[in-house]
């Protein structure tokens, strides 16, 4: 029992320890939320929720105003009638029967809107006959009388229902128009911030295989071809931290955080791939990462571990213009090594 507590306790990952470790994990959560909440898929649908919250509203107020209206109109319908006579009951009819041609007709003039296609002439012209009765029947006796306090209390409810059989529809065509405005916005965004981090690449230069020795202790091993932005190999013995590289100019904001780590990725996963090809054995540790990236311990295991996840569905690795796959075997400019074997 006493080992597996103790095997329990080694497996489980270490916890930040300082301020500035526990501040630095809640900033990378932070962005990792932010990339999700900046998604443009994320966004629309939001705003399809949102759409759905201002539906349940308006068809909520809208039945309570037909149930309502559907009182009135009984009592309209059913003068001179015995109360619970055969009359009396048919009267209960009236109401519901122009009131379910009403919501039908809503229902269908929703679905045409959310595809943004223009009602025909004879939808409106139902919308605005069954409301017009419903409003004539409510209205009849407090008319008849004169009595303005009764023209008021049966007017709110079908002046109620009119203009929300109006909105309803125009709301469903603006949040169609909202959803597709933030999707485009957002998309534009993240494209943005792609070409800005594309940009920001070093240029790649490749030299035939077989200059030099190979390994990734080289120690005349220089900066070697990436694809990732950050992607720089040290000499061994140099300061992991170190790599000739301005650390002011890594990413800040969080999408390009995001873009940054994803490029690492990437690269980290075409090596593995390379040096499978070549059947070597891929020998990069999180400490060749971070003398290459500069980040803390945990970043590069993360990214490593990433990378060797997604090996089951990467795509080949690329030819070279000399025939030869990027990966290990490939060395830069100005070195004569390649930086590393295979998986």
């Amino acid at each position: 029992m006493t080992s597996v507590s103790a095997l329990r306790r080694t497996a489980r990952p270490s916890q930040p320890r300082t301020k500035a470790d526990k501040l630095a994990a809640a900033a990378r959560a932070a962005a990792a939320v932010r990339v999700y909440d900046t998604d443009p898929d994320v966004i629309a649908y939001r705003i399809e929720q949102m759409r759905a919250r201002v539906d349940r509203l308006i068809w909520t107020g809208l039945i309570l105003g037909l149930l309502f209206t559907m009182a009135n109109v009984q009592r309209f319908a059913a003068v001179g009638e015995e109360s619970y006579s055969i009359g009396w009951w048919i009267a209960w009819l009236l109401d519901p029967m122009v009131s379910l041609v009403l919501v039908g007709v809503l229902l269908g003039e929703q679905i045409i809107a959310r595809q943004q296609i223009a009602a025909g002439p004879w939808v409106r012209r139902t919308k605005w006959t069954t409301l017009a009765l419903t409003y004539g029947m409510n209205t009849w006796s407090a008319w008849a009388a004169l009595d303005w306090s009764l023209i008021l209390l049966h007017s709110v409810p079908p002046a109620v229902v009119f203009c929300a059989a109006e909105a309803v529809t125009t709301l469903k065509h603006q949040i169609t128009e909202a959803v597709h405005a933030a999707y485009r916005t957002a998309v534009d965004r993240a494209l943005a911030i792609r070409a800005e981090a594309e940009r920001a690449e070093p240029v790649r230069t490749v030299l035939p295989a077989g200059i030099g020795p190979q390994g990734p202790h080289s120690p005349d091993i220089g900066d070697r071809a990436d694809d990732s932005p950050s992607a720089q190999q040290e000499p061994a013995g140099a300061d992991p931290a170190d790599d000739g590289q301005d650390r002011g100019e890594r990413p800040t904001a969080p999408d390009a955080q995001a873009a940054y780590r994803a490029a690492t990725v990437a690269q980290l996963r075409e090596e593995m791939l390379a040096a499978a090809a070549s059947g070597e054995k891929y020998q990069v540790t999180w400490r060749d990462v971070q003398a290459r990236t500069g980040y803390q311990k945990r970043w590069c295991e993360g990214v490593l571990a990433e990378a060797r996840r997604g090996l089951l569905t990467a795509p080949p690795a690329e030819e070279s213009e000399h025939g030869e796959p990027y990966g290990p075997h490939v060395v830069s400019a100005g070195t004569g090594t390649a930086p590393h074997g295979g998986v």
